[in-house]
């Protein structure tokens, strides 16, 4: 197996992921621990890949967490259902309720 075979930078498992969640391949440097973690994954032979989503400039902004579900929800054939962002506001204000009390 080559570098880069089977791992994040793969461009056949990108184009194959990237169709099955409507996404799209784009170039650039993953750095930092989870770098290092994909790139380790990708020599020991794991196939793997990264997600990034891009936010707007509210926080938190629930238009991206449901975008991020529903991808995740795809690649992991999970079977949860669609959320609104509306479930999602209401989740997100009960879980910062019980940390803050």
């Amino acid at each position: 197996m080559s570098v880069g075979e089977g791992s994040s930078t793969d461009r056949s498992n990108l184009e194959k992921y990237a169709k099955l969640v409507e996404g799209h391949v784009y170039s650039g440097q993953i750095v930092g621990a989870v770098g290092i973690l994909m790139n380790l994954a990708g020599l020991m032979g794991m196939e793997n890949m990264g997600m990034l989503i891009e936010v707007g400039e509210s926080t938190p902004d629930y238009y991206a967490c449901r975008r991020a579900v529903w991808v995740l929800n795809r690649l992991a054939n999970l079977g949860l259902e669609d959320v609104t962002v509306d479930e999602l506001m209401r989740s997100y204000a009960r879980a910062v309720a019980r940390l803050e009390s």
